[in-house]
């Protein structure tokens, strides 16, 4: 991998996931109280890439197939967990990001979008990173993973482990979110 053309498309988030800027229409997503879809297609295989590796080593065209299939489920997959439009970036960082932690790890069996949504604002306020807590909060409401009534809960449940200054914070960004939001 060259470490030359590693700048994503957007800005970078440092949970991992580097999103081009978000419209300023609302995302797209299920209505409020409707079933949240796990996204795209889970993928079968007994470990990650592992078709990928089999076909390439066979045949090098197989193996860019597989890459490109990765990519592709990947794109979705991001599109899917933030609810906009992903385009393809330049760089190894961008296709890292997309063709591992969204075409594989985000795809995985075992754990639903709207638990590992969970497990990363919980992650993020408990880290203290605050720029990126409202991407991730903004998605949630947006696909229907969270509802008001659950980010306020999620507010008060993060305090007592985060401590205050941090669930005050989240407290402000999750009100900031409902304030603006079609849906409250």
């Amino acid at each position: 991998m060259s470490g030359g053309d590693d700048s994503p498309a957007g800005p970078a988030d440092p949970a991992g996931s580097p999103g081009p800027e978000r419209p300023e229409a609302s995302p797209a997503g299920p209505e409020a109280g409707e079933a949240s879809s796990p996204g795209p297609e889970r993928a079968e295989a007994s470990s990650p890439g592992s078709e990928a590796a089999e076909a390439s080593s066979a045949d090098p065209e197989a193996g860019e197939a597989g890459q490109d299939d990765r990519r592709r489920r990947g794109l979705e997959t991001m599109a899917a967990v933030y609810g906009w439009e992903v385009h393809d970036g330049p760089g190894d960082f961008f296709g890292l990001t997309v063709e591992h932690l969204f075409g594989e790890i985000w795809n995985r069996e075992g754990l639903s979008f709207r638990d590992r949504r969970l497990l990363l604002i919980g992650m993020l306020v408990g880290a203290g990173l605050d720029d990126v807590t409202p991407l991730q909060l903004g998605a949630a409401l947006g696909n229907g993973e969270l509802d008001p009534d659950e980010l306020r809960e999620i507010v008060i449940f993060l305090t007592h482990y985060a401590g205050w200054p941090r669930g005050a914070q989240l407290h402000q960004q999750v009100e900031e979110l409902l304030a603006r939001s079609p849906r409250r």
